[in-house]
């Protein structure tokens, strides 16, 4: 089945470099665009692993609190968006990556 999903970054060149090292998994319909500053602000925050264990491959990717980690500029800075549908069994390794990359999320895509 698969699933979408929305990331930041502060250049089209991270997103570009991001999409490339996502081309190892099974992703597809993938999208990189630049958002107007004029849309509305979404709320985005950055991914952390919260495996307690040492396996290299993270067993769980979610969002962390923002407040304790960036600024508001931080997040006024992420116009690029990447784009992209994954299969479930790279779900969690396409959140590595991002997370790897420095690209932010929107928290609503974990609820």
């Amino acid at each position: 089945m698969g699933k979408v999903i929305r990331s930041y970054f502060k250049s089209e060149n991270d997103a570009e470099s991001t999409h490339a090292m996502l081309k190892k998994l099974a992703v597809n319909n993938v999208i990189i665009d630049e958002i107007p500053e004029q849309s509305s602000t979404t709320i985005l925050v950055p991914l952390a692993n919260t495996n307690s264990g040492t396996s290299a491959i993270p067993t769980l990717i979610k969002p962390i609190d923002i407040e304790k980690y960036y600024g508001e500029s931080e997040v006024a800075a992420r116009k690029h968006l990447l784009e992209f549908k994954v299969t479930d069994q790279d779900y969690q390794q396409a959140l590595a990556i991002l997370m790897d990359n420095d690209g932010f999320v929107d928290p609503s895509q974990f609820e």
